[in-house]
């Protein structure tokens, strides 16, 4: 019966983490596809030279969601929820600051960013594309860093179903505000930016609200906010982001070759290949996911028990 249990539980966490994963896909492919049809392949050169900036965010905002997704889980099947407060309350303080560096770092050294990506000599006619991304981009970074953690704490608090909401109004928003940014404003890729930071903006306004309802098992408070529990997640979350920083690395790499060897138009292709070759990512992650906080449960659920 147990056995039953955890192979239903397995399978109904896998289906949301997946149908939310998948949504997130489509707006990236979706982004890809508005650039290639209303902006041409400069600018879709311009979204591939980026990627490697967009990956080490990611990979910095995985390291504490992976730690805190984990350790929290593991805590919480033990019964100690005031050391999981702590851990949420080292993990969103983290973020914070993390997301309020990379949006002032991004604003202010955008142009020393393009010379790093590689936006100049005969690629000079994507750099104004690059900057204006990176502009429009960065309001919403330290919306994409919070955002997720309070998903999590709402999705450990038993309430999975109601996290794809933020995710759906993600996607929708981030899709109307490129159209309307290329068809109606004409803001090219600063639109693109813009349209993406706005969407990242409206998901954590309404994950606030979902919160009120949902009534999760721990609240955040900075005086709970402790330097050893941030070092626990830093270990926990590090060998789980360690995909992102290869992907950036791989993307470096490649975007280099090609502005040696190639053209804007190869580089936009690139982009088109590194767009399809994630499609079973999805997948992946919400099987990652559901299996590691399902055992880290199980597991000290299990130790707690014994030790009574």
């Amino acid at each position: 019966m147990n056995d039953l249990l955890i192979r239903r539980v397995f399978r109904k966490s896998s289906a949301i983490l997946t149908a939310n994963f998948i949504v997130l896909f489509i707006a990236s492919v979706v982004d890809g596809t508005i650039i290639s049809c209303f902006l041409g392949s400069e600018a879709m050169a311009a979204f591939q030279l980026v990627s490697p900036v967009l990956m080490i965010i990611l990979m910095a905002n995985q390291i504490f969601i992976g730690g805190n997704k984990n350790l929290c889980a593991a805590k919480l099947g033990a019964g100690k929820i005031d050391e999981a407060q702590k851990f949420f309350a080292s993990t969103l303080t983290s973020l914070i600051l993390i997301g309020a560096a990379c949006t002032f770092g991004v604003l202010f050294f955008t142009e020393q960013l393009a010379d790093i990506l590689g936006a100049y000599g005969d690629f000079w006619g994507v750099r104004s594309d690059v900057i204006g991304y990176l502009i429009g981009y960065a309001p919403g970074i330290i919306f994409l860093c919070i955002t997720p953690a309070l998903s999590d704490r709402v999705y450990l608090s038993g309430s999975q179903k109601i996290i794809i909401i933020p995710l759906i109004i993600q996607t929708l928003t981030d899709i109307a505000g490129n159209i309307i940014s290329v068809e109606v404003f004409h803001a090219g890729m600063f639109g693109i930016g813009t349209a993406t930071s706005l969407s990242y903006i409206l998901s954590f306004l309404s994950m606030i609200i979902i919160e009120r309802y949902a009534k999760p098992a721990f609240k955040f408070s900075v005086r709970y906010f402790s330097p050893s529990y941030t070092l626990k997640l830093f270990l926990n979350g590090l060998p789980e982001s360690m995909s992102y920083c290869f992907m950036a690395i791989q993307n470096y790499v490649l975007n280099l070759i090609l502005i040696k060897v190639g053209t804007s138009f190869d580089i936009a292709i690139l982009s088109y290949i590194g767009l399809m070759a994630n499609l079973l990512l999805p997948f992946m992650l919400s099987v990652n996911t559901s299996t590691f906080t399902l055992t880290s449960i199980h597991c000290n659920l299990v130790l707690h028990i014994v030790s009574l």
